[in-house]
């Protein structure tokens, strides 16, 4: 990478959901692109082998909780039972124990957080000016800009292949928003990197 080309990272939630999650990954390797997949335990237990193929194709893996709860709402040791019930899956599964934790709907608290550190876990999130608002099934052109159109370097955008733990959620609008946002961002001189690259810290 030059001095002067900027990084950003791409992001999905709430999946695998399906042929969704693959129309995705297919993208993603046409593009010759890397990003993290923030999977839901459960939709892991239902779609194994989707969640399998995105880390065969070499994607970050993260954790996004069981089943999607509001974290700030539960106890503590409700919360800890998610992460744990989760991790569980995930090893059990992908034979993974994932790195980055992205609490459902951005929400925590200092409970959150406290549990979350002491498990190991760098907590991301994403940057507000690159929130595609995709689950509200936008025209994949409105996606596209809402993602690409303010995103500056270390750029964290967050786009979803499902939604909550919801089964065959189409997707199609993110699926043809990625199609745009990839060359969008290259064409504005970014270097589309894995989480790793911008979450040194």
């Amino acid at each position: 990478m030059n001095a002067d080309q900027k990084q950003a990272a791409l992001t999905f939630d709430d999946g695998p959901n399906g042929e969704y999650t693959l129309q995705i990954l297919d993208i993603l390797k046409a593009y010759n692109v890397k990003a993290a997949f923030f999977f839901l335990a459960k939709n892991i237990e239902r779609l194994p082998k989707v969640a399998i193929a995105a880390k065969t194709q070499g994607h970050i893996i993260g954790n996004h909780t069981y089943d999607h709860p509001h974290l700030n709402l539960l106890t503590a040791d409700q919360i800890l039972s998610q992460i744990e019930k989760s991790e569980k899956i995930f090893e059990e599964v992908l034979d993974v124990r994932p790195q980055y934790f992205r609490p459902p709907y951005g929400e925590y608290n200092e409970t959150v957080e406290k549990i979350i550190k002491k498990k190991g876990y760098k907590l991301v999130l994403w940057d507000m000016e690159c929130y595609s608002m995709d689950w509200l099934d936008h025209a994949p052109e409105i996606i596209a800009d809402i993602s690409t159109a303010k995103a500056k370097d270390g750029s964290i955008i967050l786009l979803h292949d499902g939604r909550n733990i919801k089964e065959n959620v189409p997707r199609r609008n993110t699926i043809e928003a990625l199609k745009q946002i990839i060359p969008a961002l290259k064409q504005k001189g970014f270097d589309i990197v894995t989480l790793d690259k911008i979450c040194k810290d």
